[in-house]
Protein backbone atom coordinates (compact mmCIF):
# COMPACT_ATOMS: atom_id res chain seq x y z
CA UNK A 1 0.00 0.00 0.00
CA UNK A 2 1.36 3.33 -0.98
CA UNK A 3 0.78 6.61 0.53
CA UNK A 4 -2.94 7.20 0.64
CA UNK A 5 -4.86 10.63 0.58
CA UNK A 6 -7.87 10.45 3.02
CA UNK A 7 -10.21 12.81 4.12
CA UNK A 8 -8.36 13.68 7.06
CA UNK A 9 -5.27 13.75 5.53
CA UNK A 10 -2.46 11.11 4.32
CA UNK A 11 -2.64 7.95 5.50
CA UNK A 12 0.27 5.61 5.62
CA UNK A 13 2.09 2.30 7.20
CA UNK A 14 5.02 2.65 10.24
CA UNK A 15 6.52 -0.37 11.53
CA UNK A 16 7.64 1.64 14.95
CA UNK A 17 11.58 -0.05 16.47
CA UNK A 18 11.52 0.49 20.31
CA UNK A 19 14.51 0.66 22.17
CA UNK A 20 12.87 -2.52 23.76
CA UNK A 21 12.96 -4.21 21.26
CA UNK A 22 9.56 -3.87 20.70
CA UNK A 23 8.40 -3.32 17.42
CA UNK A 24 4.88 -2.49 16.41
CA UNK A 25 3.05 -2.16 12.82
CA UNK A 26 0.42 0.19 12.61
CA UNK A 27 -1.53 2.31 9.80
CA UNK A 28 -2.13 5.73 11.05
CA UNK A 29 -4.80 7.61 8.87
CA UNK A 30 -3.83 11.32 9.04
CA UNK A 31 -0.16 11.83 9.53
CA UNK A 32 0.59 14.85 7.45
CA UNK A 33 1.34 16.68 10.59
CA UNK A 34 4.13 16.20 13.11
CA UNK A 35 1.91 17.03 15.42
CA UNK A 36 -0.84 14.95 14.25
CA UNK A 37 1.38 11.91 14.34
CA UNK A 38 2.71 12.79 17.69
CA UNK A 39 -0.64 12.96 18.82
CA UNK A 40 -1.41 9.40 17.50
CA UNK A 41 1.28 7.68 19.20
CA UNK A 42 0.43 9.28 22.37
CA UNK A 43 -2.76 7.91 21.93
CA UNK A 44 -1.65 4.59 20.90
CA UNK A 45 0.90 3.48 22.84
CA UNK A 46 0.59 5.64 25.98
CA UNK A 47 2.66 3.71 28.40
CA UNK A 48 5.30 3.02 25.85
CA UNK A 49 5.31 6.30 23.55
CA UNK A 50 6.51 9.77 25.39
CA UNK A 51 7.65 12.86 23.24
CA UNK A 52 11.34 12.75 24.84
CA UNK A 53 11.91 9.78 22.47
CA UNK A 54 13.91 10.25 19.00
CA UNK A 55 12.00 9.28 15.80
CA UNK A 56 14.73 8.78 12.97
CA UNK A 57 14.41 6.89 9.92
CA UNK A 58 16.77 5.32 7.02
CA UNK A 59 17.05 7.70 4.23
CA UNK A 60 18.70 6.43 0.64
CA UNK A 61 21.98 6.65 1.76
CA UNK A 62 21.61 4.54 4.91
CA UNK A 63 21.73 7.27 6.54
CA UNK A 64 19.64 7.80 10.06
CA UNK A 65 17.91 11.35 9.51
CA UNK A 66 16.16 12.60 12.99
CA UNK A 67 13.03 13.60 12.95
CA UNK A 68 11.91 17.12 15.35
CA UNK A 69 9.79 19.57 13.50
CA UNK A 70 7.31 19.92 10.64
CA UNK A 71 9.59 20.69 7.63
CA UNK A 72 12.16 17.44 8.64
CA UNK A 73 8.34 15.64 9.01
CA UNK A 74 7.64 16.67 5.14
CA UNK A 75 10.55 16.01 3.76
CA UNK A 76 10.18 11.91 5.56
CA UNK A 77 7.42 11.52 4.04
CA UNK A 78 8.26 12.90 0.56
CA UNK A 79 11.46 10.62 0.79
CA UNK A 80 9.26 7.48 1.69
CA UNK A 81 6.39 8.21 -0.83
CA UNK A 82 7.09 4.99 -2.82
CA UNK A 83 7.73 2.62 -0.02
CA UNK A 84 4.86 0.44 1.28
CA UNK A 85 5.77 0.46 4.91
CA UNK A 86 8.24 3.31 6.55
CA UNK A 87 10.45 1.80 9.45
CA UNK A 88 10.85 3.90 12.11
CA UNK A 89 13.23 3.89 14.81
CA UNK A 90 12.26 5.14 18.17
CA UNK A 91 15.35 6.19 20.68
CA UNK A 92 15.42 7.38 23.94
CA UNK A 93 16.77 11.45 22.94
CA UNK A 94 19.26 13.80 24.57
CA UNK A 95 17.89 13.58 28.33
CA UNK A 96 18.47 9.48 27.94
CA UNK A 97 18.99 8.76 31.91
CA UNK A 98 17.02 11.76 33.06
CA UNK A 99 13.85 10.71 32.00
CA UNK A 100 11.68 7.54 33.09
CA UNK A 101 8.16 7.68 31.92
CA UNK A 102 6.66 5.67 35.17
CA UNK A 103 9.62 5.90 37.02
CA UNK A 104 10.71 7.70 40.06
CA UNK A 105 13.11 11.17 40.01
CA UNK A 106 16.48 10.31 39.06
CA UNK A 107 18.83 11.97 41.71
CA UNK A 108 21.71 13.94 40.36
CA UNK A 109 24.97 14.35 42.15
Amino acid sequence: MQQQQQAGGVCKTFKLFFATQDIRRVTLDNVATWEAFHQQLIDLYPHTYHPELTIRYKDDEGDLISITCQPEWEAMLEATHDQSTVRLLLIEGPNQGKYFKDGPAVVTQ
